[in-house]
């Protein structure tokens, strides 16, 4: 592979494997994006998302490395600040070369009242699934706010990594040895 990187303008060539040097593409000159795994990558895509932010205030644009989040207040069932800020955020995505992942993108909707009005469904670029619970920041957040899908998460992730023995069996130590004590998994 080579490489070239005054930051923005660079050179690629990535040939595949096993292919010989003379089916290799020509060298490209690239003035968009930057290399993976660049230790400038995090901070150049921050100074890059800057200006995308919400216009609203009570629709909150939340942004960490590559993710975003919009978090909209919707009262007495006008969630048209909310959408309208979704829609500003895929056009600002559009004009700055960006692309929404729809399948990772998803709306989560909380309420706390006993008759929650039935919101249109958002669409972007295709439509938005309602979720009951998803993970933000390493957090499962769940419809009704609650710990329990997070801390399930998080019992199921320590029970895969964490192997307890299931019996203990005494064994009858050799003469003059110390007691031993030996765990079995059955």
């Amino acid at each position: 592979m080579f490489h070239h990187c005054p930051c923005f303008k660079r050179s690629t060539i990535i040939p595949a494997s096993n292919v010989p040097p003379s089916f290799m593409s020509n060298s490209r000159n690239t003035s968009t994006g930057i290399p993976q795994g660049c230790i400038l990558s995090p901070l150049l895509f921050s100074l890059y998302t800057n200006d995308c932010t919400s216009t609203d205030p009570s629709v909150k644009l939340l942004k960490f490395a590559d993710d975003s989040t919009v978090n909209g207040l919707i009262q007495d069932g006008d969630e048209s600040a909310y959408t309208q800020e979704v829609e500003q955020l895929a056009v600002w995505c559009s004009l700055n070369n960006l692309e929404l992942n729809t399948l990772k993108t998803v709306e989560k909707i909380v309420g706390f009242r006993r008759n929650t009005p039935t919101l249109p469904t958002l669409t972007v670029n295709s439509t938005v699934p309602t979720v009951v619970s998803f993970r933000f920041l390493g957090i499962t957040i769940s419809q009704d706010l609650k710990w329990d899908t997070h801390i399930d998460f998080i019992v199921i992730k320590a029970q895969q990594k964490i192997v307890l023995p299931s019996a203990v069996e005494e064994v009858q130590p050799a003469q003059g040895a110390a007691n031993t004590v030996l765990l079995s998994r059955h």
